[in-house]
């Protein structure tokens, strides 16, 4: 079956997260990042995948297509805290700390006792404010 932007497999896109998941369980990044490929591919708008995705292309180095899937993945009305501060750790690394402030800010607003993100927001407010001396 050929498909098209108005098409979606669920079914398939399940089939192949599963398929992910067992590829993960053996070590094997590369199946799983080709079985969350074809996951996408069947169900582009599954934050699930793109979350998954972005994980497992974030690990290999691929931080353009993380960055461009987390924040698809973060296009729900809950989105995943995970996804949120995956985000926000390379927008950080990219020195883009208004986006990652307000990625964590997201998840404070969500979960106000956040462990992690409670000290994350004091080291992206301490990057915003360094001075560095040449």
């Amino acid at each position: 079956m050929l498909l098209n932007q108005d098409v979606r497999d669920t079914s398939a896109a399940e089939k192949y997260l599963e398929v992910a998941n067992g590829a993960r369980g053996r070590g094997d990044r590369a199946g799983a990042i080709e079985a969350l490929e074809a996951a996408y591919a069947a169900d582009p708008d599954n934050a699930r995948t793109c979350f998954e995705l972005a994980y497992e292309l974030d690990l290999v180095g691929e931080e353009d297509e993380a960055i461009h899937l987390y924040e698809q993945a973060i296009q729900t009305p809950t989105p995943a805290l995970n996804a949120l501060l995956n985000l926000a750790v390379l927008y950080e690394d990219r020195e883009d700390y208004e986006r990652a402030e307000r990625c964590v800010k997201q998840v404070l607003a969500t979960d106000p006792n956040h462990a992690r993100a409670k000290l994350f927001i004091k080291d992206i407010s301490a990057s915003m404010n360094m001075q560095v001396d040449e």
